[in-house]
């Protein structure tokens, strides 16, 4: 009886300690644009761009060549179209993480968001990244000041 109660009480304290993770709470996640300097800003944005150069440089030598980048270099085009999916893929994640930390967009707004990265990458990430992350200012975390 004395090993029910030891397992019952063991449970509620994990249940009480998973109700005061689920409450909102005044920490700001790590990954958010108010954490970004500057510098780093500029960096995803040149990222951004480059992952959308490769594609567009992918869509123009397809019209150019019937089998694109692979009638220059057979290499060659592998590597860009590994590069375009790899780099394209990760700038999805990183703005998608950007946008589900972001607490100034209401849920309505951030589905909006969501659809047009799914819909528009090329366009909608850039102007995310122009209306969103790049005017905030920046507000370093107490272990970000150290």
């Amino acid at each position: 009886m004395a090993d029910t109660y030891a397992i019952q009480s063991a449970f509620a304290d994990s249940e009480e300690n998973l109700k005061q993770l689920a409450e909102p709470g005044d920490r700001r996640p790590d990954f958010c644009a108010e954490a970004l300097s500057p510098g780093v800003r500029i960096g995803l944005l040149v990222a951004l761009m480059t992952a959308v150069g490769f594609l567009f440089s992918s869509m123009l030598m397809m019209g150019l060549y019937p089998n694109g980048w692979l009638d220059v270099s057979a290499f060659g085009g592998v590597f860009m179209i590994g590069a375009t999916l790899g780099l394209g893929f990760f700038m999805q994640l990183v703005f998608g993480a950007l946008l589900g930390n972001n607490a100034r967009l209401s849920k309505g707004e951030r589905k909006l968001w969501y659809v047009m990265f799914a819909l528009a990458g090329p366009v909608s990430l850039p102007l995310y990244w122009f209306v969103e992350v790049w005017p905030v200012p920046f507000q370093p975390s107490p272990e970000q000041r150290l």
